[in-house]
Order: structure tokens, then sequence, then C-alpha cells
């Protein structure tokens, strides 16, 4: 997952300077930090199985045009977005001045197209 972005890549859609992406979500992932540790961008991959979608989350936004179960939602002071694709669930976060929903599924965009 951490060759997918660089640091400069991922420090635009935090909208602030990021490290190297680092081993993250037991394996599963990739998160590159800010440098002032407030604010970070993550890429996950896990198995189709332990897709959820938070539905009852306030500000969950079904996104079916991003694929099967596509959904972005605010999270933790920051923007999350997923998408099954195949046997595999794609999950992005971002949070930084640059974070919002728009943010997330350009981040999800990008992710599944490099990951063809």
């Amino acid at each position: 997952m951490c060759k997918l972005f660089t640091a400069a890549e991922a420090s635009k859609y935090v909208g602030k300077t990021v490290g190297d992406g680092k081993n993250a979500a037991m394996g599963s992932g990739c998160q590159w930090a800010a440098k002032d540790y407030d604010g970070d961008m993550m890429v996950q991959v896990v198995p189709a199985s332990y897709h959820e979608q938070p539905t009852l989350a306030k500000g969950f936004q079904a996104m079916p045009n991003l694929g099967t179960k596509g959904f972005v939602v605010p999270e933790m002071g920051g923007w999350k977005a997923a998408v099954l694709r195949g046997e595999e669930s794609i999950i992005v976060t971002v949070a930084g001045p640059a974070a919002s929903q728009q943010t997330a599924v350009a981040l999800l965009k990008e992710t599944l197209s490099r990951r063809k």
C-alpha cells in the first residue's frame, strides 16, 4: 500500500506536509501522518467480509457510483470512503485541513485506479 502514493501526493490530500507512508492497520494498510501529528491519510485493503457500511452514522452517504456498497462518511475529525471490489474492501481515510467528503471520494477513486 505504501507504494501507491508518495509523501508529496499524500500531503495534497491532507492539506499539510506528511511523512513517508508507514505500515498501519495491523499490516492491512499504509498511513501517511502529518509532520505535526495533526492529520493523516490511510489506505487499507481487507477481505470483503470485513466491509461495513455505517449507515446510522451522522453524515453517512451511500455512493453507488463508486461501486458495490460504496460510501463516504465523516469519521473522527476527518472522512472515510470505502467500496467493495471483488473479494476486497478498499478503505481510505483522510484528516487535516484539506479533508472533506470530496477529498475522501477523490482519494478512493485514485486508489482504485492505481490498484488495477
